[in-house]
């Protein structure tokens, strides 16, 4: 998990590698590896999700 808070703690963003599990039309269980990445703004210190982002994981890569 990473997180970056702005100095007044207005926004915040959240990102964490999690796994996810769904049932397809044909009753067979899909795994599914991803990044979800949240802006989340707290107006008056009331946090709420403005967007969710998420990657599967083989779609991202880091570079120098």
């Amino acid at each position: 998990m990473f997180h970056c808070v702005t100095a007044n703690a207005g926004w915040g963003i959240f990102g964490r590698k999690i796994d996810e599990r769904s049932i397809d039309g044909d009753g067979k269980a899909t795994d599914a590896h991803v990044y979800k990445i949240e802006a989340i703004k707290t107006p008056q210190g009331e946090p709420r999700t403005e967007q969710d982002f998420r990657f599967p994981l083989d779609a991202c890569s880091a570079s120098r």
